[in-house]
């Protein structure tokens, strides 16, 4: 290190300034393009003017007709260039480009095929001839396309589909952060069985709790009637457990049946229970986000919930005798049926069934699927007893480990179950509280974007506490990394938090995130008055709240000084002892920043929230809401922040700042509503 120039000047806290300025950079280039796009295809939009015998006229007299239009695809023809001007993105099927589209090669420049795994090839060429670039996104471990009007083979499940064509073509690129399951538990069994442990998960910030997770619910009374092909027991235990969670939880929900037979008699009992209870009834006609749901496997593949419900179905009969039988489960690839089920939950899988592993006997059968079955069942009733730790051998790792051992913590190395692991998982009180990641052990390959941003981001989201250990600054300067540990573990700082009750924020797949309050501890807000008197003290919490309004400031120190209010005495006081590295604007105080990134979850009055917070957040709001009235804003704004209520005094300072981002030519006004 001493060798080196680099190593030699190297400081965590300008590495860290560095990532952050990194992180900022990254998010305005997204947001940039982003606005490019939206600006070039909005200015080849034509205006409102009906010029005779341009294409605009054609559709607007088409429009207005009453009977007599043209055909679609008559129509699309016509004016196609326009209709690609007004909607850049045509969402369609393959069946419907045929239909509607008329036959050239140079509609598109770029077509891509979702779920491609369940696209017949023969079905896809409409569409692929139609364009100038084809993208094909699927995996060919979940379900092949399925063959309703052809004849059925029992004997041959893989039919192909322009995934399987285009995989012997064409380059591929593997997609391996896997983002969909909050638990890792909902995709460890999957990752090690199907994706040869190749996916990159999110290890989860939480003990197994029920309800978050895998939960295994076995149906004891449960038969299953071979001439039906459902398990009446099983079902009704289903549609109890789905009104709970409707009653009791604002998490959407959908119901995953092994067969259609049992979908079907899920659905005929919720049904009659949705006639008897109008309040079950109106729960789910207002769920219209992520509607409910009741499926069988053939159908559900490309859905996700909050929470699944798996049905079995499969088990004893009334002559208490298992026959092994597991319908399209027992067939070539039919294991593919399993990972569909089981990967469509975001938070929790309940699995329901009226048997157990053991009943399975998988010495009898050949079949890959009814053997995973065996094994997922198996995983899913002891998931408490799964390790997903390794031991580390690395010796800066174990240092660290050490010295948060002896501060009072648990430290788990290599927390996770992929190739993605946390470095050292700190637990209080058997509570997961931190995740710490070192810069000495990539364990993965990954760009700056991975490592510096996307990294920290899905650990936040994931509920982490998340910082990062520099080897060389642990070496060379072993105290002051020590304390920036001790500080982190004792703070919440650097944690970004999405607000539960804000439907604004349940609404958004991206979670629009602020940064959470940092406020110092009164504990060492006292150590540091007591060691380096008033002026340190406020110095210290200027930096870390910074900025800060004076009247929070006089709060501040008025409870470290254990006083019942702010005096005049404590307001001199302060006033007195401000160094002269503080700088003032307005009625906030800081150092070296002007913060603009919205924080939450404070007690902060209302007008003790900087204006450029206001304004950050304001404009955060209406980007993901774009064309939002004036007083959804508000409202939305005001929920993050946790008031009940848009008051006189806040709605002005909100006015005030929407004033600013009009004058800096960040948002415009349209009646009522607002746009980026």
């Amino acid at each position: 290190i001493n060798k080196s120039m680099v190593l030699n000047d190297f400081s965590s806290i300008k590495e860290i300034n560095n990532v952050k300025d990194f992180i900022n950079l990254d998010n305005l280039l997204l947001n940039i393009n982003r606005d490019k796009i939206i600006a070039y295809n909005s200015k080849k939009r034509p205006d409102d003017v009906l010029v005779e015998g341009s294409k605009f006229k054609i559709l607007a007299h088409e429009a207005n007709k009453l009977r007599k239009q043209k055909p679609i695809r008559e129509l699309l023809d016509e004016i196609f260039d326009l209709a690609v001007d007004i909607k850049p993105v045509f969402l369609m099927s393959p069946l419907s480009v045929s239909s509607y589209l008329s036959s050239r090669n140079d509609l598109f420049d770029c077509v891509i095929f979702d779920e491609a795994s369940q696209i017949f090839a023969w079905d896809s060429l409409g569409a692929i001839y139609r364009s100038k670039q084809c993208i094909i996104i699927g995996d060919n471990k979940q379900m092949p396309p399925s063959n309703f009007f052809g004849a059925i083979n029992e004997e041959e499940d893989d039919l192909e589909s322009i995934l399987d064509l285009g995989s012997t073509s064409f380059i591929s690129s593997g997609l391996k952060w896997h983002y969909r399951s909050r638990s890792e538990e909902l995709i460890t069994f999957s990752n090690k069985e199907f994706y040869d442990n190749t996916l990159i998960t999110i290890p989860q910030a939480y003990k197994h709790k029920e309800g978050f997770g895998v939960d295994f619910y076995y149906i004891s009374d449960g038969i299953y009637d071979m001439k039906t092909r459902t398990n009446m027991n099983e079902a009704k235990a289903i549609v109890k457990m789905a009104i709970k969670h409707l009653k009791e939880s604002k998490e959407s929900l959908g119901i995953v049946a092994f067969s259609n037979s049992q979908a079907s008699l899920i659905e005929e009992l919720m049904d009659k229970e949705i006639i008897k209870d109008n309040e079950l009834k109106k729960i789910i006609d207002d769920n219209t986000i992520e509607p409910f749901f009741i499926k069988n496997l053939e159908s559900v593949q490309g859905d996700e919930r909050d929470r699944i419900i798996f049905s079995i179905c499969y088990g004893y009969n009334e002559n208490n005798k298992f026959y092994q039988r597991f319908g399209p489960l027992n067939n070539l690839g039919g294991e593919r049926r399993l990972n569909v089920a089981i990967t469509r939950a975001k938070y929790n899988v309940s699995v329901v069934s009226s048997i157990k592993a053991c009943d399975i006997k998988c010495d009898n059968t050949s079949s890959r699927g009814v053997k995973l079955l065996h094994d997922y069942l198996d995983y899913a009733s002891n998931i408490i007893s799964l390790k997903n730790y390794k031991e580390s051998d690395d010796y800066t790792l174990l240092d660290v480990k050490k010295y948060i051992e002896s501060l009072g913590y648990e430290c788990i190395p290599n927390y996770g179950s992929s190739l993605f692991t946390i470095d050292l998982a700190v637990k209080q009180n058997d509570e997961f509280i931190m995740a710490i990641s070192m810069d000495n052990n990539l364990k993965y390959k990954s760009n700056l974007t991975d490592r510096e941003r996307l990294k920290e981001l899905l650990l936040n989201r994931s509920g982490w506490k998340y910082h990062k250990v520099y080897s060389i600054g642990w070496y060379k300067n072993n105290d002051l990394e020590k304390q920036l540990l001790k500080d982190s573990l004792l703070s919440n700082s650097n944690i970004e938090i999405k607000n539960e009750d804000s439907s604004y924020l349940d609404e958004t797949e991206d979670e629009v995130k602020f940064i959470k309050y940092q406020m110092m501890e009164i504990d060492k807000g006292r150590r540091i008055l007591d060691e380096s008197g008033l002026m340190e003290l406020i110095t210290q919490i200027i930096n870390f709240e910074q900025p800060i309004h004076e009247n929070r400031l006089y709060k501040r120190v008025a409870n470290i000084l254990d006083s019942p209010r702010v005096t005049n005495v404590i307001k001199n006081q302060v006033r007195s002892n401000i160094s002269s590295e503080i700088n003032k604007n307005g009625s906030f105080y800081y150092i070296d920043r002007i913060n603009s990134e919205l924080r939450v979850d404070s007690d902060r009055e209302f007008d003790e929230i900087p204006l450029e917070e206001i304004q950050n957040g304001l404009y955060t709001i209406i980007s993901e809401n774009n064309g939002i009235t004036i007083d959804g804003c508000f409202k939305t704004f005001i929920k993050i922040l946790g008031y009940s209520r848009v008051t006189d005094n806040t709605r002005k300072i909100l006015e005030d700042a929407l004033v600013f981002l009009k004058l800096d030519a960040k948002i415009i006004q349209r009646g009522e509503c607002l746009y980026i």
